[in-house]
């Protein structure tokens, strides 16, 4: 609105030639500002700062229905409906993909999330699974409290909650899991480099039971362009993981950011995606689930370096992710 204001002069002193041109600025940024300011809308029930970022927790309608998001500084990474009890009933794409364990693996006994955020996962698996036990892993120690007060997480004996680096966790526990799902990847503005090396996924998978399971939900593009932070990532998961899968919650033709879910099986066992136990499940997440792999195939991995614990450049990866966005829009 100030912009707007400094050009009112210019509409008066201005070359009648220019006027056009600043008229139309006036309509662009009016329409903008209101844009702005009707996203802005929300109502703020929580923010303040935890130990490594601003915690905001607002509501806003979405696409009809009320809904409360947990936001990370700049990145929204959990959310709830206020309209519904079921805590199967969750608002991101990415996070419906934990029920992929269902193919994979379906007697899970005990799992691991890494990175509880909103508890948006953790609440799902223990509604999903009565007999199981879920960890959760979360180094930000404000959110169990915030997830209890503000995302209807209740208090359950099944549910074990640490203040701990995921990696950490899993370096110094003597415990295996049937599921790993490591969900620290959020954002491309402060994704952890030491999950996303070749010793991180060695250790997940060193800790998962005969037929485990690890899925990671991590955010980046298909483009084949160089350097690329998803190229790199699948050609060193592979090295660790040979068995694994891959599928794109937009689609594998997309080459705009989005989440990409990593799914690493410890058994030999090839799964066939389009079996009639998937193409009917009532799950339309598995139901889809085949039009979603990406066919590694297709890519040469070879110009991509594998990432390790002594080079992961991760920010320079997001970078040009970032970069290519960008240069997409415009």
């Amino acid at each position: 609105m100030l912009v707007s204001l400094g050009l009112i002069p210019l509409l008066i002193i201005g070359k009648k030639k220019d006027l056009k041109r600043i008229i139309f600025a006036l309509i662009i940024l009016i329409l903008a500002s209101l844009y702005i300011l009707n996203a802005a809308k929300k109502d703020v029930v929580y923010i303040k700062d935890g130990i490594y970022e601003e915690i905001t927790v607002y509501d806003k309608v979405l696409s009809g229905r009320p809904t409360r998001f947990f936001q990370q500084d700049r990145s929204s990474s959990g959310a709830m409906y206020l309209d519904s009890n079921d805590p199967k009933d969750l608002v991101y794409d990415y996070s419906k993909y934990y029920s992929l364990y269902k193919i994979f693996n379906p007697e899970i006994k005990n799992a691991l999330v890494i990175g509880g955020g909103a508890y948006s996962i953790p609440k799902a698996l223990l509604a999903d699974l009565p007999n199981a036990t879920v960890d959760v892993s979360e180094i930000e120690p404000s959110l169990f409290n915030i997830a209890k007060q503000y995302f209807n997480l209740e208090n359950n004996p099944r549910l074990h909650n640490y203040t701990k680096d995921g990696r950490r966790l899993l370096n110094d526990s003597k415990k295996n899991y049937d599921l790993i799902f490591s969900d620290v990847y959020y954002s491309l503005f402060s994704i952890p480099a030491h999950f996303t090396t070749q010793e991180f996924f060695s250790l997940a998978k060193n800790k998962l039971n005969e037929n485990g399971i690890f899925m990671a939900n991590i955010i980046g593009d298909l483009s084949q362009q160089q350097p690329s932070l998803i190229m790199s990532e699948i050609k060193t998961f592979r090295t660790i993981f040979p068995n694994s899968y891959f599928f794109a919650t937009k689609a594998p033709d997309n080459i705009k950011p989005q989440n990409i879910i990593f799914v690493g099986y410890k058994s030999n066992k090839r799964i066939s995606l389009h079996s009639q136990l998937i193409t009917t499940n009532s799950d339309p997440i598995i139901r889809s689930i085949e039009e979603k792999q990406i066919d590694i195939s297709k890519f040469d991995l070879t110009p991509y370096p594998i990432l390790t614990d002594n080079y992961s450049p991760v920010e320079f990866l997001t970078s040009r992710v970032l970069q290519r966005s960008i240069n997409h829009q415009n």
